[in-house]
Order: structure tokens, then C-alpha cells, then sequence
């Protein structure tokens, strides 16, 4: 539509035509889903000499529509066979973590990440700002949804940045009553408030058999890795992890976890945690709907040692027929297998990964791109060419 503007406008004014120009139409799906592939074809649009490539609206498309698609005969969506939104979910369920293909990524890179966050209004600008910002978005939700319930706004400020400062921490409530001298009822009133305006995401204890001694207390997370962020001082210009990083960490593999699920072909998909009374742990449990579940661990370390899986040992070994696999999650970028069934996998899967089978599609239509501009430059190219 740019390009007609252009041309109408140029055609009415000058008397003259524009050339047109031609471009590559692009999904958002199958291949579209690497970073390398989408730069490979790009790179070989303009080699070929094509003008433009436009990006399809549709982020995500549902796997079946319950409608007719209006703009075809057969009523089937047009790019419905031309891959998929690639689903990380799934892919940690059902690919081979041998076979994934991962963007390298530096340390400074991933703290910058984590500390950025996700929520668009905060997202971009100096760090300090983000933190001002991140401030003010906070006691505007506080001064407009929390004040009309008639609570106490500077209690509910202050429950909230302690539990954004020991996110993925434990629920005890009664702990919490005591460190901001409140009454337990209150924090369970305002807690629960918090929870209703997403700023507070709490995942339950994965409880299969409650006759083990398993704990059923809930983990509580800050909503977005801001919130901790700025509770813990990190800030996006600031140097590596460290173990004290580590509920930081959690949080950001937690709510990106939780975000892919929503549109996982895997949901409904519980995401949860696990920790027996002897003090054996796993951070994370995703269960799918037949039961199959994966254990992750989440470390601040850039190089694991064996041990790092003893969580999940400990999991697969309460629950043979349910555990599917493992996987430590870390600030390294490489994968790597740390027992059976058990991998080291870099924070960066959670968006770069792809499968190999993307590589040989790349190549195809890297060559293609490069085929139709070269018979586009030929006069007497056919329309069939």
C-alpha cells in the first residue's frame, strides 16, 4: 500500500509512473522462527535484488480454527501448511536437545535481558529511567485498582516489594506477617489482591501422592523479572550473575515459561515446583495433560558439573512414570547432557532455539530467493518463472 501511495501520488502530480517495486512476503511461522534463517533469506533478497520484505500481522495463529477462513474456497487459513509458530513447550516435551540449534550469548547480553524485562511501558531508555518508570507504573496500578478497594496502599507497597525482593521464595505467611508487622489475615487479603492484578504469579507444589512427604506450600514469583530486579539493585549495565542472582533467575525462567504456555500446542500445561522434606528440590515441574512432567533446574553458573542434576536425580528417582526428563538450565550457551535423559541447556533456549530441519528449509529458499530475482531481471522471464 506504501508503494500504490507512492505511485498514485507521483502518477497525479507529475504525470509520471513509478517503477514497481517487488518484495517477499514473509510468515511468522515455520522457518520465520530463527533469528539465522530469516537474516539468511533476507541476505539473499538482496543480493537478488528485490526491494522490500513485509512481516505477516499474525504472530501466533491457532492451530485450528473453529470458523471457516473467510478469504479461501476451502475455508482452511493459506499458510496453514507452511510450518508452524515454533513451540519451545513442545520442543522440550518431544525434540531432540541434541539436534537444537542456539544463538551464542554473551553474559553482559543475558543481564541485560533479565534486567530489561517485559512490560512495554518500562521496556527501553537508560536503566535508571526504566527504574523511575518501573516506580511510577507500580503506584499508578496501586493509587487506581488497589485504592478503590479501600486498602491500606502503603501496606500493600510495602508486601509487594518484599515479595518482588524474595520472589520464587516459599509462601509463609505467617513469616511475612512478622517481617512487615501485619496481621496474617491482611497478608492473605492483600496478597491474594496482588495475585488478581498480576503482579504476584504463585505456582503450586507438584503433589502426585500426598501420603509422601512432600511439601504443599506454594512458591511466589514476581510477575515481571523488573520487579526483582530493581528489589535486588540489578541493573542491566551491570556485571555477571552470581548465586545470590539465582531467585532473579528463577523468576525470568518462570514467567517466560509461562508466557510460551499460553499458546503451547502442550496446554493446558501446569507449571509447578517440587520439594520433598529431606530437602531435595527441583524449581520448576511442567506436566502435561498425559501426565508425562519435565524437572528443571535453574542455575546462575556459565559451566555445570554432574552434580548440578542431583535435584532431578532425586525427582526421577520419587517418580519413575511420570518424569519424562531434565533439564539445568544455565547462563552458558551450549547444550550439553549431564545424566540420562538429563541436558544443560543455556537460558537462551527460551527464545533462539530451532530445529535442524529449519537449516535444509533455509538453504531451499535461500536458493529460491535468489532463483525468481534472477528470472525477474530477465525480459523475457515467463510469470510462471
Amino acid at each position: 500500500l506504501g508503494d500504490w501511495g507512492a505511485y498514485s501520488a507521483d502518477r497525479h502530480c507529475s504525470g509520471r509512473q513509478a517503477p514497481m517495486k517487488f518484495g517477499i512476503s514473509t510468515l511468522s511461522r515455520g522457518l520465520w522462527t530463527s533469528r539465522q534463517a530469516y537474516k539468511s533469506v533476507a541476505q539473499a533478497a538482496e543480493r537478488a535484488g528485490f526491494d522490500f520484505m513485509s512481516v505477516n500481522d499474525h504472530l501466533i495463529v491457532p492451530a485450528a480454527l473453529d470458523t471457516p477462513y473467510p478469504y479461501t474456497a476451502g475455508g482452511a487459513w493459506s499458510a496453514s501448511e507452511h510450518g508452524h509458530c515454533f513451540d519451545v513447550i513442545t520442543a522440550l516435551f518431544d525434540t531432540d536437545p541434541r539436534q537444537w540449534i542456539t544463538e551464542p550469548t554473551q553474559h553482559r547480553d543475558l543481564v541485560r535481558r533479565f534486567a530489561a524485562g517485559g512490560l512495554p511501558l518500562i521496556h527501553g531508555g537508560h536503566p535508571v529511567d526504566r527504574t523511575v518508570r518501573l516506580a511510577e507504573y507500580v503506584e499508578a496500578l496501586f493509587a487506581g485498582d488497589i485504592y478503590r478497594t479501600g486498602r491500606d496502599t502503603d501496606t500493600v507497597v510495602r508486601l509487594f516489594h518484599h515479595l518482588a525482593g524474595t520472589s520464587s521464595h516459599l509462601e509463609f505467611g505467617s513469616r511475612l506477617a512478622t517481617n512487615l508487622e501485619i496481621s496474617q489475615p491482611t497478608v492473605r487479603s492483600y496478597l491474594a489482591m496482588l495475585i488478581d492484578v498480576f503482579l504476584v504469579e504463585p505456582i503450586e507444589a507438584y503433589r502426585p501422592d500426598p501420603r509422601k512427604r512432600i511439601t504443599d506450600r506454594r512458591r511466589l514469583f514476581a510477575a515481571d523479572p523488573a520487579f526483582v530486579a530493581v528489589a535486588l539493585g540489578v541493573r542491566e549495565d551491570a556485571g555477571l550473575f552470581d548465586a545470590e542472582h539465582g531467585p532473579f533467575l528463577e523468576t525470568l525462567t518462570a514467567t517466560e515459561l509461562h508466557r510460551l504456555a499460553g499458546w503451547s500446542k502442550s496446554a493446558p500445561l501446569r507449571i509447578m515446583h517440587w520439594r520433598r522434606a529431606e530437602r531435595d528440590e527441583v524449581d520448576l515441574v511442567l506436566e502435561r495433560p498425559d501426565g508425562r512432567v519435565i524437572a528443571i533446574e535453574v542455575k546462575a553458573a556459565r559451566s555445570l558439573q554432574t552434580k548440578a542434576g542431583n535435584g532431578i536425580d532425586q525427582f526421577r528417582n520419587a517418580y519413575p512414570d511420570q518424569f519424562h526428563r531434565g533439564f539445568v538450565f544455565h547462563a552458558g550457551d551450549r547444550v550439553e547432557p549431564l545424566a540420562d535423559n538429563v541436558w544443560a541447556v543455556p537460558f537462551s533456549v527460551l527464545w533462539t532455539v530451532g530445529e535442524p530441519a529449519e537449516v535444509t528449509l533455509e538453504q531451499r529458499l535461500t536458493r529460491a530467493v535468489e532463483t525468481i530475482g534472477a528470472a525477474r531481471k530477465r525480459p523475457e522471464a515467463s510469470a510462471t518463472e
